[in-house]
């Protein structure tokens, strides 16, 4: 992936970063799945329409005053839901279980590609801290909540 897309803050460049990492989950590129839709506004599982999708919510923030007053060291917080949809999972045969992994590892896979979101010199590590899983049997849909951080330096003036 080439450099992250300059935006007026850093937290913005990072988010913007990975919606665009997870843009390109595709076959083509090498993962199980053609992801149809990632946003960055929450969908609740009766509101995504095409399947496989994500959304990338930000989150907690914590931070640390480094040497002065003048910078920081940020934990930038994100959220991401993933949705999987079988059109038919009878005779017990696993098939939305085994969709929603393979969307669980396709994304894992997507945001270790890049821990450092575009070489940025800014940034210092990615890192996925919990994934949980979710079923709905009677609509047939799977849904995965991954949480994470981008730890990441700033300033003040240029959060």
């Amino acid at each position: 992936m080439e450099g992250l897309e300059i935006v007026s803050y850093k937290r913005e460049t990072i988010y913007a970063n990975i919606k665009t990492t997870l843009d390109g989950i595709s076959t083509d590129n090498g993962y199980e799945n053609d992801v149809r839709q990632v946003t960055r506004r929450f969908k609740a599982p009766d509101e995504v329409k095409e399947f496989p999708a994500l959304c990338v919510i930000p989150s907690d923030t914590p931070m640390r005053h480094l040497s002065t007053n003048d910078f920081f060291e940020g934990e930038l917080g994100f959220v991401i839901y993933g949705y999987v949809k079988e059109e038919s999972d009878q005779d017990d045969s696993a098939g939305l279980s085994i969709a929603l992994e393979g969307l669980i590892g396709d994304t894992i896979k997507a945001l270790y590609s890049d821990i450092r979101r575009g070489n940025a010199d800014f940034v210092d590590l990615t890192e996925i801290t919990e994934v949980a899983d979710y079923y709905d049997w009677t609509e047939n849909i799977g849904l995965f909540i991954m949480t994470g951080h981008v730890t990441y330096t700033g300033t003040f003036t240029l959060p």
